[in-house]
């Protein structure tokens, strides 16, 4: 720590997260560090940027596995139109989409 230097024994950080949770996520870093001035706590609006920037991002890791796993199955269920409009016709044909799943079920039952 540097020479000289007091701490307010606040932190600004936490200070700041909570602000947000007072105000809203998109509150403007000047209205977060006017609010947290009225408080007497001093902040600059870079530090609230920073924190706010961390607070919409964290665990960036973990989420960007989640994303991705929710990418691959999400990849895994598109399904050309096309082939839509051909379960569309099926399922009109069947009468219903019960008797078309009980169709389909048969079929796949002979397949094996």
């Amino acid at each position: 720590m540097a020479k000289g230097r007091k701490r307010s024994g606040v932190n600004k950080s936490k200070e700041i997260r909570s602000t947000y949770g007072l105000l809203g996520e998109g509150a403007k870093p000047k209205e977060v560090v006017s609010h947290l001035a009225a408080r007497k706590i001093k902040v600059t609006s870079g530090l609230v940027s920073n924190v706010r920037h961390a607070m919409l991002h964290e665990s960036g890791a973990k989420k960007t596995k989640k994303a991705q796993a929710g990418t691959k199955s999400a990849a895994n269920d598109v399904v050309a139109v096309s082939a839509l409009l051909e379960a569309k016709r099926l399922v009109k044909q069947a009468g219903g989409v019960a008797e078309a799943k009980k169709a389909l079920d048969t079929l796949a039952k002979l397949e094996v």
